[in-house]
Order: structure tokens, then sequence, then C-alpha cells
């Protein structure tokens, strides 16, 4: 895939775009000298993928080091991110300021002391403003502090459903999303420009 030349503009909070739509930090690396009139966007995706996987690769190393040490059941381990990034599945290449499930739909890994309930993979639907009373919940057992976020630690233990939705706003687009019961509704309010789409997951609604 390849976009066509466009003058350089700056969007929300400064940044540069080549092509109207590709970040120039993302470009830059692939491009010598001046831009062309095209760019191919699939070395950049690859780009991304092979970031992904030293990911996994420094993990299990890490994994490794602590279950020689002897330490791994003692630790709580949580993966995430704050965000996903939208490669080339919208206008918006290899950002994350829109609200489609591939900027917000993040990895969640946990790995409780001992090992306990390793191995489930669990399909409701959590916040990561969730994840701060879940591990206080864990650690101490109680979650009556008035967080904003509401533990899934029932979900891990029994499979107890969470609370079913999940809410986002933000993105140069001001874009606000819920999603819940398979459903995703995005409302979109670029400049004086409104609009909704709404789509039955998974999808990748344009």
């Amino acid at each position: 895939a390849s976009g066509p030349a466009a003058a350089r503009s700056g969007i929300g909070r400064g940044v540069a775009f080549a092509y109207g739509c590709i970040p120039e930090h993302a470009a830059a690396p692939f491009v010598e000298g001046e831009l062309p009139a095209t760019l191919a966007t699939a070395p950049i995706a690859a780009a991304y993928d092979e970031k992904i996987l030293e990911v996994d690769f420094a993990l299990a190393r890490l994994f490794e080091e602590l279950e020689e040490r002897g330490v791994l059941d003692e630790l709580l381990i949580v993966i995430s991110a704050d965000h996903g990034e939208s490669t080339t599945g919208h206008d918006y290449f290899f950002g994350h300021a829109l609200l489609y499930n591939d900027v917000l739909h993040v990895p969640l890994l946990m790995r409780l002391p001992g090992g306990r309930h390793s191995g489930r993979r669990i399909r409701d639907v959590v916040q990561l403003v969730d994840l701060f009373p879940t591990l206080i919940d864990i650690v101490r057992g109680d979650t009556s502090d008035g967080f904003h976020g509401a533990s899934f630690l029932p979900t891990l233990r029994d499979g107890s459903p969470s609370r079913g939705f999940a809410y986002a706003e933000w993105g140069m687009l001001e874009q606000a999303a819920v999603e819940a019961g398979g459903w995703k509704l995005i409302a979109s309010q670029p400049r004086f420009i409104a609009s909704a789409t709404s789509c039955q997951l998974p999808c990748s609604p344009s």
C-alpha cells in the first residue's frame, strides 16, 4: 500500500505528517533524501511486527532468568500497554489518535504468585482503569478506597462476569467510543463534522 504525496502540515499537537496520513517519525527511517511521490507502507508495518517479536524474545529471557533464580513463583507479573497502533487499517496510518480496536485493544497478561489460575484466557471486556484496583485486590484484598475502575479479580478467580462494557474518548477526531455485548459504537466530531459508526466485533470500521 502507498499514499499520495501531500504537503506537510501540523495536526493535533504539532505532529508533522507526510503523505497526509503517515507521521514523519514513522516514515523518516524508510526515506533517504527528499520524500518520494509514494511510499510503501509494508516495510513500516513489518518493522512494527519485528519489534513485537523482539519483545516476545526479551520476555522469554526474563522469565527464564527469574525461574533460574527461584523467584518466579513469588512475583505478581503484569504485561500491558498504554495503547496499540493503527498501521494501515484506517485513513490515519501508524498512529494512535483514533479509537479503533487496533489502538484500544492492548495486551493484558497476568501471572499471579504461584502461577494461580494460569493458562486461562478471559474474554470479558475490561479496561486499564480496572487494573490498579485489581492489583490492590490481589495484594490487599480490599477495593473500598473509591477507585475509578473496578477489580476484575473475581473474573480471574472463578469466571464471574466483569462490568461488560468499556468506554473511551480522545483523538484528533474528537472521538468517543463504547463497547458492550459484542458491539462497538464510535462517534466522531472532526472539527464541525459529526458522524458515527457501529459494528459487531471483531470488526475494523472505516
